[in-house]
């Protein structure tokens, strides 16, 4: 009996000891909880060990919840440091200033209205406007493709760590079922490192069930009970990528984390940003679009077929309600109550005559596409035509010329009949192929006359024009570029603040369950001096023996 508590003691100390070790070695690791050795008298006298681990359930309750609001800055802060990069604001290849070479161009050529090569700069610059349209464009783009993938990716990993905690659930429950007093620390230490990845990516609850195992939820759904999870999947049939419960095809909407934070950038911030870029481009369109299609090149115009298809069913229709094909401005503006009005051109004898049309749109009569082409069709030598695709057409007599004059009901850009710019969005916008091939079609003026720069000082005036709610195009891209930058500086700042709160919870758990050297460095002297006395009390019970032994 006496041997046996020796040997109790000396085991005893030893489990400590290794325990210490352990400790020790895990100083560095922020994740890890410390162990601490309990002994408990026995009723048959000897003394129990039982190694456990110190944790505090509130402590890591708010350790997961702090790991998925940083998991979900981080994604954000990502997002939104790719479109800031992308705009490339306060450069010499921003959009600002691009812009300003175009309306600058423009206001070079008003001096001189006829001259080619400044005609051919023009052009140039609108395609440098147009071409860093679709840069924008296509980078957000790929912001969005990246957050898709990201989303899509996050499916594997989740569902891989769920099977592994709920595998490790059944390891502990049997564990710890078998041998009730030896926590499976090290499976628990595993288990406990996969909620913490979890939680980075979305946010997740843990709580422990009697038997040791855990149970996870999200958002009121349970990700995993005892050894059974839920997994998820990806679904692409929209086009888009979304996450899905397998169990019920829910979707997979955490509000927190990085897959959070991807989710909700993608449709708050990437999405919101490409159609503030998009309604930016249209608004640009539009406007410079108003104003040269109310003009003339150097040349008159024999014929021109408008870019906007009007829906065959809706030809008969009003010209405000009209359905248009997608690729056109008409989706967003709408012809007014006004007045087109024609000039036609004599070009062997030089003479002009203007011919207003009517654009009803109050009322019950209101002018539909086939009026305005009996309208146009009934003015001599000219003939209006409208195709199978609902485009309409007008082309003059040989030796006449025509050209939209004024156009205060702005139908004449609806249907895009002498657009600069073609497109409906930064991705599509495009210049005028006809005017790219022959820069003398370029409506610089209001008349035949080659030095006429009506036209040309209208667009410039257009830049500080109010483009709807009391702002102009410029002021519209610089909230533009404001929006994103405050986004940035509010994400930047939430981060920040958040490294601040996760990096107090991680200290407050240290304090808690980390590992403190000097407090291990007394216990392990502590235990080794047990350790000794034990295997001094051991010697001195051989010592016994023999004197036994011997006597008997």
């Amino acid at each position: 009996m006496s041997m046996n508590i020796g040997r109790a003691a000396l085991t005893n100390s030893q489990i400590a000891i290794d325990t210490i070790g352990q400790n020790i070695a895990h100083a560095n690791d922020s994740t890890y909880a410390k162990r601490r050795v309990d002994t408990e008298a026995t009723s048959n006298g000897f003394v129990q060990v039982r190694v456990e681990q110190i944790i505090n359930a509130s402590l890591e309750k708010d350790s997961l919840r702090e790991r998925s609001k940083m998991g979900f800055y981080e994604s954000q802060k990502e997002i939104l440091s790719s479109i800031e990069s992308t705009v490339n604001e306060l450069t010499d290849n921003d959009l600002s200033s691009v812009l300003d070479e175009f309306y600058g161009s423009l206001d070079a050529l008003s001096l001189n209205p006829h001259d080619i090569p400044q005609r051919q700069s023009v052009v140039e610059n609108a395609s440098k406007v147009s071409d860093l349209f679709h840069l924008i464009s296509s980078s957000i783009n790929n912001i969005e493709d990246s957050a898709d993938r990201a989303i899509g990716d996050m499916s594997e990993v989740i569902n891989s760590k769920l099977e592994q905690i709920a595998e490790l659930n059944v390891q502990i429950i049997k564990r710890e079922g078998a041998l009730s007093d030896s926590p499976a620390n090290d499976l628990r230490d595993k288990r406990k490192e996969l909620l913490n990845s979890l939680a980075e990516i979305m946010d997740v609850t843990s709580t422990e069930l009697s038997n040791g195992g855990v149970l996870v939820q999200s958002g009121g759904r349970t990700l995993v009970f005892q050894s059974e999870t839920r997994p998820i999947y990806v679904d692409r049939s929209t086009g888009e990528t979304v996450l899905r419960y397998k169990s019920d095809t829910a979707f997979v909407e955490p509000s927190k984390g990085s897959l959070g934070g991807y989710i909700q950038g993608r449709r708050d911030i990437i999405k919101v940003q490409k159609e503030n870029l998009d309604k930016l481009a249209r608004d640009f369109m539009w406007n410079i679009n108003k104003v040269h299609n109310s003009g003339r090149g150097l040349t008159g115009v024999t014929k021109t077929t408008a870019d906007t298809k009007v829906s065959p069913n809706y030809i008969d229709k009003a010209l405000d309600t009209v359905v248009v094909d997608g690729f056109s401005l008409g989706q967003y503006y709408k012809p007014e109550n006004g007045v087109m009005s024609l000039e036609m051109r004599n070009e062997t004898t030089g003479t002009s005559q203007i011919y207003n049309i009517d654009i009803t749109l109050v009322g019950d009569d209101k002018t539909t596409l086939i009026d305005l082409r009996d309208s146009i069709d009934q003015i001599e030598n000219l003939t209006s035509k409208i195709d199978n695709y609902g485009r309409l057409s007008i082309e003059s007599s040989s030796s006449f010329t025509f050209f939209v004059r004024e156009d205060t009901s702005n139908v004449s850009t609806f249907l895009g009949l002498n657009n600069l710019f073609d497109g409906s969005s930064a991705g599509s916008i495009e210049v005028n192929s006809a005017i790219s091939d022959d820069v003398r079609l370029f409506a610089a003026g209001k008349s035949a006359s080659p030095g006429d720069n009506t036209n040309l000082l209208a667009m410039v005036s257009s830049k500080n024009a109010d483009i709807g709610n009391n702002v102009t195009l410029m002021e519209s891209y610089e909230n533009f570029v404001s929006d994103i930058a405050t986004k940035v500086s509010r994400t930047n700042a939430m981060h920040s603040n958040q490294e601040r709160i996760l990096s107090d919870v991680i200290t407050k758990r240290q304090n808690y369950s980390g590992v403190n050297l000097d407090e291990e460095a007394a216990n392990l002297l502590r235990y080794q001096q047990s350790y000794q006395a034990a295997a001094q009390y051991i010697s001195i019970q051989n010592e016994l023996f023999d004197i036994l032994f011997r006597a008997v």
